[in-house]
């Protein structure tokens, strides 16, 4: 098994003058600037060919690799590929496609051929094209937005941190680097099921810049790293979280160097990428995944994630001394609840007892991304509170005594009664003689209309 001997990470501008790139030579143990840009993907795998000989050199860029599975379902008939194609060989026909990298027209139904869009201004300007798009078939997120509540691939602007712009420039360049034989690139998790295993040559990966902050700057092993926000765009906080970055043990421990360091210097660009080359090095260094277990090959995965806890809220890099607080990025009263209180959980969702009970062993199933109602959540949030529905009453079918029967549902709107804006479901359990009369069950939520026996 070849070695990997350096790792190369980009921060990927949609201005190709402002990208940045940092490169973690694993053998050196140094860390450095990669260069001064313009970066295309061309220029980047040519710089890693030149550090490969034969050895691996991974490189990571800050854009999605990788879409819904639904977008393939819903394309692979006009685009000549098949339905269980990679991401790969899906992404070199929709290259050849007229249009499909222009942004959707706001005036007309949005098109899995034409799936980028700008969000238009008001309160529902995002949620709208999300609906058209789930109403075409296709998810506006992929399994991994959602874990780490990324942005959709599909928003070119309209909203903060929007990476579509990153996607319509990346996705063309990628297709064409892979149709030249010569580059000798590889994408992880598509050709490859590790990003640091295989043949000497190139493996190209997605980064993503909080998951990488924690792996670079958590003092805690990977069990209890969650994902970190850091506010680059405050010199203060980055010059903090460069000095906490130097001060890491793990720095000491492994003699690691760092060149063209200076927080002084470093555009926000360039700070993204010295933390992600830096929290893969790390990766490297203690032995701890760079891949995700749960990386897809059409949807793609993130480096690093299976060295984090992802069922941890995201945390806040402050400042001040360097400290890191545990900060939903949300609100919401079901957020405040400990993990210890959770009854059960899995990556996309968590039960906890209900605060104010309608009978003994009353749950709810809530998301761990706040989102408003079933309707807004994604495919993969909705199944992974079916999961939980069907592991909570287990649970409550062991309770003593055990209920007769369950209600289960939920409330999407003021109007339906829904009083805390975060996608909860209601699991109660139900005994016989409970009500007097339980016929219609939650018809039952209308006065008079429960038991339409009488009518």
């Amino acid at each position: 098994m070849p070695v990997l001997s350096a790792i190369v990470c980009a921060d990927w501008s949609k201005v190709s003058a402002r990208r940045a790139a940092y490169v973690a030579d694993v053998r050196a143990r140094v860390v450095r600037c990669l260069g001064k840009g313009p970066f295309t993907l061309t220029s980047l795998v040519r710089g890693a060919t030149r550090m490969a000989s034969d050895r691996t050199v991974l490189l990571g860029i800050d854009a999605p690799l990788g879409a819904p599975r639904s977008l393939l379902a819903a394309t692979h008939a006009d685009l000549g590929v098949s339905p269980d194609a990679t991401f790969v060989e899906w992404v070199r026909k929709v290259a050849l496609w007229p249009q499909f990298f222009s942004r959707a027209i706001e005036a007309e139904p949005w098109s899995p051929l034409r799936p980028f869009f700008r969000v238009a201004p008001g309160e529902d300007g995002r949620n709208s094209r999300f609906r058209e798009m789930k109403e075409r078939g296709v998810e506006p997120f992929r399994l991994v937005d959602t874990v780490t509540a990324a942005k959709s691939p599909f928003i070119l602007s309209g909203i903060p941190g929007s990476v579509g712009s990153s996607v319509v420039d990346l996705w063309p360049a990628l297709a064409s680097v892979l149709a030249d034989s010569s580059a000798g690139l590889r994408a992880w998790p598509f050709d490859e099921t590790e990003p640091d295993a295989g043949d000497p040559g190139i493996v190209l990966a997605e980064i993503y810049p909080r998951a990488m902050y924690a792996l670079a700057l958590a003092s805690e092993p990977p069990a209890q790293r969650s994902r970190l926000r850091v506010d680059k765009s405050d010199r203060t906080t980055r010059r903090a979280a460069v000095e906490s970055l130097l001060d890491q043990e793990w720095v000491g421990r492994f003699g690691v160097r760092f060149e063209d360091a200076d927080a002084d210097m470093l555009s926000e660009d360039a700070f993204d990428a010295l933390l992600s080359a830096a929290g893969a090095l790390r990766c490297v260094l203690e032995g701890t995944p760079l891949g995700y277990a749960a990386a897809d090959p059409f949807e793609g995965g993130i480096l690093g994630l299976d060295s984090l806890n992802l069922a941890l809220p995201e945390r806040v890099f402050r400042s001040g001394g360097g400290k890191v607080t545990v900060t939903p990025l949300d609100t919401s009263p079901f957020l405040e609840r400990a993990s210890s209180e959770w009854i059960a959980s899995n990556d996309l969702a968590f039960a906890i007892a209900d605060g104010f009970p309608v009978s003994p062993g009353h749950t709810l199933v809530v998301t761990k991304r706040v989102v408003a109602t079933w309707f807004d959540a994604s495919r993969y949030e909705q199944m992974a509170v079916v999961d939980l529905i069907a592991a909570v009453k287990e649970v409550l079918d062991q309770r003593d005594p055990r209920p007769d029967g369950y209600n289960i549902g939920w409330n999407a709107g003021t109007a339906s009664g829904q009083t805390v804006a975060h996608l909860h479901v209601h699991v109660i359990p139900r005994y016989a003689g409970d009500v007097e009369d339980p016929t219609g069950g939650i018809r039952g939520v209308i006065p008079g209309k429960g038991n339409y026996r009488r009518r």
